[in-house]
């Protein structure tokens, strides 16, 4: 029966050492040879420490040996071996009980371990276990770098195991004496009289050694990029071991020292010249391996991916100067095990060589960079949320000055994002080959030369994301499919207008509301629809224009008209239009701001003067395409109606150079329909029986526009003023009997002058006292028996006085034209009235303008000018709008007089 006896001594380990460490410190005080301690606890010696299995990993029957016999707890047995740093700093084989090379530091720390000379002196020779591994190289506590070899013998401690004869002298070296050979004596050099580098105690190099430290004993990386990505600790020992290693293989001296300080560069190129030459690309010395983690550290230790990517580009360039293959994925060769941290920090590096394309695809703005994880079926689903032209608000933000095709090619570089589709795929399979991949790239170029190429980058990835992840209310893929050949037919167009209270105008008009609604619901740009121009610059030039002319009431009735369409082919549940959430953008200094910042009051305001796009734009200090968007989403008001300028704005004086007011021109029974509601006309009509010529001219209205309401809203018509057909004896009675003139019957009815002619006519009804037939004009109410007889046979009545008062008004003028601009007349009717008053008072009243001539009274015209000055005021001629006329009078007095001077 075998029987466990206990050591008669109690021998704790100091926190942190090694198994090894404490047996050596343990026979040494026992006074006892290693192999018999080993024997005594149930271990079994071999040659080589570094294979000793007890070291890597102790067997529960060897756990309980030793415990029983030292009076140890497993626990802290078990943390004295390799496996305490299990998925950690290494990773052992449990089944083999050895640990795998492959993610350790080969080739520099495969056996023995380094030491701090002045933890051996204080603590009597006691050897941490974490010298052992190769990611260690400094003491913090003392600030040193830690030693490597024995400077008598030059080997490296503790690779092979204190002889088991002899009794072992913790401290010391314990290899065979290279002075002595042939001989069993050991060196036995005492390694706390090493001399070792001394550091700062901010130094780079400790700093990144306590980071690693930190991220061993929390398992997952706890600096720099790794601070929010949970990458575990061998993940990210192995990103600080390839990235050392290839800053050593690819940067000299002096580039290094771009990474690292210049103490620690200077040692590093002093022990790499000492080792020996097959030992230089190996990173055995300490120093070495300080400025390799240092100089990785120095790039994955940076807050974020984009700056870690600016420090290793330093390394990129070297690489590209030597012609070495980059690429995104080329980390996979020289970076075995390596986490997605570094892949990402090497794609960032890349950035200034990389297309805009790759860009885009390896995301290369976002926080994380990464390789394109997105599928084809993701991208289709994210094609049938997209429209061909990106939403407009969208657009403007991220237009630094394309215009042209901007829309489409950033749609296509949202397919793009984190995807490895081409553009020429991503165009023809995913938008229907709306744009060809050379216009595409071009877009793109100019985009990347924009200085705000990163931030175009930042909210296409950021758009992409949200598209990934969130439901869209618009199936874009469906309403591209639709037939838009009947979309707004001319009718249909004709009553929106009517309801607005606008002119329909020609079809070129109508061509930009299909072509408006079109891009409205479908998404693509208006040179697809059905019946388009096509690419027609001259239209493309009046189309941009088209929303400067929308009103919130034509907008209604084009929105009303864009659902019928959209249920009448089966699209429900759909709203018409829908825009990502601009918060996306927030944070981003995008070329433009938000549409929706504009001064809107501003933009109506101008736009109802009648000033142009461009100037407007130029005043609010932003682009006509933001303008576009503006009054797309908030459409300017239309003029109001009052009765001040009702007559006005039904006959369209007001013309302005975008030709809005025109656009807005109202007939008068539209004006009538605005100004006077049902409710209304039925207090004024019915109940209190004012004529339609008193509700009109309370208004400022003709009579025949408030006629028609009377049938249009079903209000009874008063028994004297029929509608449509007249009564003969109605009009016997108001003709002949009350002898009213044609012009008040025809007020009265609610129709014009002609009709109520044509009605006498028909009837054939006339007056006895009447021998010129129909017409009858009213007597002037003031006297004119003072006048110049010279006016005698243009004063009879109030016709010919309206012919005086046009000739006051315009004699004075240089041509036609300007006096008719400068008081709303008609060309025609002053034409006609001064032809009149010529055949009435027999002469020629004005020489009319020619080239290079303006217009000028004749001798008679200057009389008759003469004679129709003193009455001007009973005429309702205003003075200011004579007073051209008194100056020409005036002038031609005075030269008169100096040509009879100078004949005489």
């Amino acid at each position: 029966m075998n029987v466990t006896r206990t050591l008669p001594f109690r021998l704790s380990p100091l926190p942190g050492e090694a198994m090894d460490s404490w047996l050596e410190a343990a026979a040494a005080q026992l006074r006892a040879p290693l192999a018999t301690l080993l024997g005594a606890v149930g271990l079994h010696k071999r040659a080589w420490v570094w294979r000793v299995p007890w070291l890597v990993l102790l067997e529960d029957e060897e756990a309980d040996s030793v415990a029983a016999t030292t009076g140890i707890p497993q626990t802290v047995l078990h943390a004295m071996t390799l496996a305490h740093f299990d998925q950690r700093a290494v990773l052992v084989d449990r089944d083999r009980r050895n640990v795998d090379h492959f993610r350790s530091w080969k080739h520099g720390r495969g056996m023995g371990s380094r030491y701090c000379p002045e933890c051996l002196k204080e603590n009597g020779g006691r050897w941490q276990l974490s010298w052992r591994l190769g990611w260690v190289y400094a003491c913090i506590p003392h600030r040193r770098l830690l030693a490597d070899t024995c400077p008598r013998c030059g080997t490296r401690p503790r690779t092979v195991a204190y002889p088991g004869t002899d009794i072992p002298s913790p401290g010391r070296c314990g290899h065979l004496s290279r002075h002595d050979p042939g001989t069993r004596r050991r060196c036995l050099f005492p390694f706390g009289d090493v001399e070792v580098p001394l550091v700062d105690a901010d130094h780079p190099a400790l700093r990144a050694q306590q980071d690693l430290a930190d991220t061993i004993t929390a398992s997952l990386g706890t600096f720099g990029v790794y601070r929010t990505a949970e990458i575990p600790a061998l993940d990210v020992l192995a990103d600080i071991k390839a990235l050392g290693r290839r800053a050593l293989a690819l940067l000299s001296a002096d580039q290094l020292a771009q990474l690292i300080p210049d103490d620690l560069a200077h040692l590093c190129r002093t022990a790499v010249t000492e080792l020996p030459t097959t030992e230089r690309k190996v990173m055995y010395n300490a120093a070495v391996t300080a400025a390799s983690v240092t100089a990785a550290w120095t790039v994955l230790g940076q807050p974020d991916l984009p700056q870690a990517g600016a420090r290793m580009q330093l390394l990129t360039d070297v690489a590209a100067d030597r012609d070495r293959w980059l690429s995104p994925t080329a980390p996979q060769l020289w970076a075995r095990f390596s986490s997605p941290m570094l892949r990402t920090a090497h794609a960032a590096s890349l950035a200034p060589r990389m297309r805009q394309t790759d860009q885009l695809r390896y995301r290369i703005a976002a926080p994380r960079p990464g390789s394109p994880s997105a599928d084809a079926a993701a991208v289709l689903r994210r094609a049938a949320k997209t429209p061909a032209l990106l939403w407009p608000t969208w657009q403007i933000r991220l237009d630094p000055g394309v215009r042209l095709n901007l829309g489409t090619a950033l749609s296509v570089a949202l397919m793009l994002v984190d995807s490895p589709i081409d553009l020429t795929t991503a165009s023809e399979k995913y938008l229907h080959g709306l744009i060809e991949q050379p216009v595409t790239t071009h877009v793109l170029q100019v985009l990347r030369d924009a200085p705000q190429w990163k931030e175009i980058q930042l909210a296409l990835i950021r758009l992409a994301d949200y598209l990934d992840h969130h439901d869209v209310p618009i199936d874009y893929a469906r309403r591209r499919q639709l037939d838009y050949t009947h979309l707004l037919p001319a009718a249909q167009w004709k009553q929106v207008c009517d309801d607005a209270l606008l002119q329909p105008g020609y079809g070129r008009r109508r061509q930009h509301a299909r072509s408006f609604l079109f891009e409205r619901i479908s998404g693509l740009p208006h040179e697809r629809l059905p019946g388009s121009p096509g690419p027609s610059h001259a239209f493309n030039q009046t189309f941009k224009r088209f929303p400067f002319l929308l009103t919130p009431d034509l907008m209604a009735g084009l929105d009303r008209v864009a659902h019928e369409f959209l249920t009448g082919n089966g699209v429900l549940g759909e709203p018409l239009t829908w825009e990502p959430p601009t918060q996306l953008l927030h944070g981003l200094d995008l070329p433009w701001p938000d549409p929706e910042d504009l001064d809107l009051e501003d933009l109506h305001r101008r736009v109802a003067n009648g000033e142009r796009p461009a100037e407007i734009a130029q005043a609010l200090g932003t682009d006509l395409s933001c303008l576009r968007v503006a009054l797309t989403s908030h459409p300017a008001p239309a003029q109001k109606v009052t009765r001040a300028n009702s007559r006005t704005v039904r006959r369209g004086r007001t013309r302005s150079r975008n030709n809005r007011s025109e656009w807005r021109k109202e007939t008068g029974l539209q004006t009538a329909r605005h100004l006077i509601s049902r409710d209304l006309l039925e207090d004024l009509y019915v109940q209190q029986g004012q004529s339609f010529q008193k509700i009109a001219e309370d208004r400022g209205l003709h009579p025949r526009d408030v006629s028609p309401l009377v049938d249009e809203y079903g209000l009874p018509r008063h028994n004297h003023c029929p509608g449509g057909k007249v009564d003969p004896e109605w009009l016997r009675t108001q003709y002949i009997e009350l002898n009213r003139t044609i012009t008040d019957i025809a007020d009265d009815a609610g129709v014009s002058f002609t009709v109520v002619l044509r009605w006498l006519r028909t009837h054939k009804l006339k007056r006895p006292t009447d021998p010129t037939g129909y017409r009858r004009f009213s007597r002037p109410t003031h006297d004119f028996s003072d006048a110049d007889p010279l006016l005698q046979p243009v004063l009879s009545n109030n016709y010919h006085l309206r012919r005086l008062r046009i000739f006051l008004r315009v004699a004075g003028y240089p041509m036609f034209a300007t006096a008719c601009d400068e008081h709303g007349l008609s060309r025609t009717a002053v034409n006609k009235a001064f032809k009149q008053l010529e055949a009435d008072l027999g002469g020629r009243l004005v020489e009319r303008a020619s080239k290079g001539r303006s217009m000028q009274l004749t001798e008679f015209g200057q009389r008759v000018a003469r004679a129709v000055l003193p009455l001007a005021d009973r005429l309702g001629v205003r003075p200011e709008e004579t007073e051209l006329l008194y100056r020409i009078l005036q002038f031609e007095t005075v030269e008169g007089r100096e040509d009879r001077r100078s004949a005489d």
